[in-house]
């Protein structure tokens, strides 16, 4: 009979908590969230149980699949920041590409003693095995958890933006203290200390996700003109549709959308209104997850008429006209709604 110790009880209770919440967010989630929450999800399962299963020898084949789990561990926080930031994204051969060369360099370093791999010094075999695969996954947390921070206040729903906080910012801040733990931290004591500090922070993450599920679970919407419903569903009010018609008009009268750098506080303060209410009304009653997509909506239909109506007119000042800061950013928001670009949609409008 297998005999765990405190530290490793711990591990396997924090696994137990990752396994199951993972399955609670796959059944909130939808289409490409789902496989990003799941795979790192697995990847956190994996980087608690693997030291178990290790120290009890386990067999090595049972063991790789799970290796692989915690290598990509970094690479799927990357694709969730990534999704997160651009909402019609998906993963190309360029992004797998990273994944692919992840693996095997990480592999590389978990057996370096491989001769016919490579013929390392002992110095040259250190930096191989620590510095180099530790460097590349803490370059893709970094560019998550930047890519999360550009535009993490256009995220209308609250809900949405406290959990792209705790797996982005709270996940990829303890995935960075846990490789500097393990860079820092070496010898048989300190490798000890680095492991409770690891399994600390599992605890931490863990309640503040069961924290932030209770809260949305027990929430329900309070309004001046309705008595409390028993209904779940978020209920929309009256005045919410009046503030909604107002942005409407702002938008398609006052072309308020074509400011440079127009953001929802700007909307807000225009409309005279509180920025959480502006918020409710763009992602509650007209269905914009959030504020760059509403904003691209807009400036796209209008990019569309003036294409076909002013031929002569060059696309680098129409997305200057628009309030887009780059051609580049125009012509990527314009694709995403179309799947073409400004000039071949004015080509294809003149020859129909």
């Amino acid at each position: 009979m297998l005999q765990f110790s405190l530290l490793e009880t711990i591990r396997l209770i924090v696994f137990t908590h990752i396994i199951l919440l993972t399955c609670l967010m796959y059944f909130r989630l939808k289409r490409w969230d789902r496989l990003y929450v799941t795979m790192i999800g697995l990847g956190a399962a994996a980087f608690y149980i693997l030291p178990v299963l290790r120290f009890h020898s386990v067999n090595k084949l049972i063991l790789l699949p799970i290796f692989i789990l915690q290598i990509g561990l970094a690479f799927w926080l990357w694709l969730f920041a990534l999704n997160s930031r651009y909402p019609q994204f998906k993963p190309e051969n360029r992004h797998w590409a990273v994944l692919i060369f992840k693996v095997i360099l990480t592999i590389a370093w978990a057996y370096p003693n491989r001769s016919f791999f490579l013929d390392l010094s002992d110095n040259e075999l250190l930096i191989w095995r620590i510095f180099l695969p530790a460097a590349f996954t803490l370059v893709l947390i970094i560019l998550a958890i930047i890519t999360a921070a550009q535009k993490i206040y256009d995220e209308l729903n609250q809900d949405a933006r406290d959990k792209r906080h705790l797996t982005i910012f709270y996940g990829g801040g303890a995935l960075i203290i846990n490789i500097l733990i393990f860079i820092i931290f070496r010898g048989p004591k300190l490798q000890i200390i680095g492991q409770w500090i690891t399994v600390v922070f599992g605890v931490i993450l863990i309640s503040n996700i069961y924290i932030l599920i209770i809260k949305t679970f027990f929430y329900k919407r309070k309004d001046d003109d309705l008595k409390e419903s028993e209904i779940p569903e978020y209920i929309i009010t009256a005045k919410e549709r009046e503030l909604a018609q107002r942005i409407e008009e702002s938008f398609n009268n006052e072309e308020v959308f074509k400011t440079e750098g127009f953001t929802v506080t700007m909307l807000a303060s225009h409309l005279q209104e509180k920025e959480y209410k502006v918020r409710l009304a763009i992602n509650h009653v007209m269905g914009y997850r959030n504020f760059n997509e509403f904003l691209n909506k807009y400036r796209i239909e209008a990019a569309k008429e003036i294409l076909i109506k002013e031929p002569e007119l060059q696309v680098i000042r129409l997305s200057m006209d628009l309030g887009y800061r780059s051609l580049a950013g125009f012509n990527k928001a314009f694709k995403e709604q179309t799947s073409l670009t400004p000039t071949e949609y004015r080509n294809s409008s003149n020859l129909k």
